[in-house]
């Protein structure tokens, strides 16, 4: 047996003005279109048509964990695809629609219209992808670049959002190719990790991994499609330094960091040096890990009139009001590898995840799982107990944002590469047993 592959990319730009995501300074609907955004798609099969796994790229911020459940039965409704034989993966565009309902609307207002039409494409792509499977081998390769800064800075005894050079960074940038019999590069995948947050300004783009993805495509030429995986970037931004201190840029500096990023990836594909990933088939497997909280209140704690001049603490207390009881059970981090072979597997994970978390998984399996956060939906910010402790954006302030009633409980790092690593040899197990079955 041999691994399918059929690919598609389909436009997702809003077709009206809406509100984007990300930012809680923006506070009208976009004013201008800078680039196009895409869904892109990889369905990938274990013979023609036979078992199909998909892999979903989209432009957006994440995938709201509420939209999530609804596609995935569409999905199964229409394509026979079940739900855990799919990640959909963002590259956490900070200048595209909001997809979830969960937040508050300081992080973007959700569209119903819009949401409609994200749906509508996206099973256009799915069917597309499938009409043009072709046979293909997979190769890896690797190359580095220095984009992304550490975003945490310790100041007088605090955590503040500032440039800090001696923090943790990953900057390695992972490449997985897929060619057709003929030697023709059907698609290549980007993995890297950094906020695509170059510009805050409201209009629509793609950013600096849309830029660099439509540089590739063209250069590789012959309908090749790239699609950027995100890493676990949940403290690491463009490194646009004034002085101490980071600046928004505009859109030539969106520009700017895509065409290095796509000379970079360029320069690696054109060598020699990737390594053949031997597969002939796509495993799937899933666990779900319930991530506790530091405190839970109970619901009288969270009184919206002591928050009168507050606006954000304000619908931050009225959400709690009315669900501090949905999260005593916690909340559910789901964890989904798709596994090509021993060498090549692909982490998802339905969170903002900081770096640490990545290095820690690429250092501990040796390079062979690739960790794809912002997947399979949005929770919140992940950040290590060293993190809860120091607090800071991601650690405690970024609850009021992602309406979550307390920062995570210090115990949840262990528990989540405890569950990773069960998910891990779990997987390798089933394999074991196939192969003694077989032989």
């Amino acid at each position: 047996m041999s691994i399918w592959l059929g690919t598609s990319k389909q436009d997702i730009t809003p077709f009206q003005p809406v509100h984007l995501a990300g930012f809680a300074h923006r506070k009208d609907p976009f004013t201008e279109i800078k680039s196009k955004l895409y869904v892109r798609v990889f369905c990938f099969f274990e013979e023609t048509n036979k078992n199909p796994s998909l892999l979903i790229i989209a432009d957006l911020i994440w995938w709201g964990s509420d939209l999530v459940s609804q596609l995935e039965k569409k999905i199964a409704e229409q394509f026979s695809i079940p739900a855990e034989s799919i990640i959909f993966h963002a590259t956490h565009n900070h200048s595209g629609p909001q997809t979830s309902r969960l937040f508050t609307s300081y992080l973007g207002i959700y569209s119903n219209s819009y949401i409609d039409f994200l749906e509508k494409q996206l099973l256009l792509a799915i069917e597309s992808a499938k009409q043009n499977a072709e046979e293909v081998t997979v190769k890896k390769g690797a190359t580095s670049s220095d984009i992304g800064i550490n975003r945490r800075k310790a100041v007088n005894g605090e955590i503040i959002m500032a440039p800090n050079p001696d923090g943790l960074v990953d900057n390695e940038v992972i490449l997985v190719r897929f060619e057709t019999r003929c030697q023709k590069t059907k698609a290549l995948l980007i993995h890297y990790a950094c906020h695509p947050t170059t510009t805050g300004n409201n209009h629509v783009s793609s950013e600096f991994p849309g830029t660099a993805l439509e540089i590739v495509e063209m250069k590789i030429g012959n309908g090749c499609i790239a699609g950027y995986l995100q890493g676990c970037c949940g403290d690491i931004r463009p490194a646009l330094i004034k002085g101490d201190a980071f600046y928004r840029g505009e859109e030539e500096d969106v520009k700017r960091l895509g065409s290095r990023l796509a000379s970079t990836v360029l320069d690696c594909f054109n060598e020699s040096h990737w390594k053949d990933v031997i597969s002939a088939k796509v495993h799937t497997s899933t666990t779900v890990l319930s991530l506790d909280f530091e405190q839970l209140l109970s619901d009288e704690h969270y009184e919206p009139a002591a928050y009168s001049e507050d606006l954000l603490m304000l619908e931050w207390c009225t959400i709690m009001k009315e669900r501090v009881s949905v999260f005593e059970a916690g909340v559910p981090l789901k964890l989904r590898l798709m596994t090509f072979c021993e060498d090549l597997s692909f982490l998802s994970m339905n969170a903002e995840m900081v770096t640490e978390y990545g290095l820690k998984l690429k250092e501990k399996y040796g390079g062979r799982i690739i960790p794809l956060p912002y997947s399979n939906g949005m929770i919140g910010y992940v950040s290590t107990a060293a993190q809860l402790i120091e607090g800071g954006y991601e650690a405690k302030d970024s609850i009021y944002y992602f309406a979550l009633p307390s920062p995570f409980s210090r115990t949840v790092e262990n528990r989540i590469l405890e569950a990773i690593d069960n998910l891990i040899q779990k997987k390798e197990r089933e394999e074991y047993d196939g192969l003694s079955i077989n032989e």
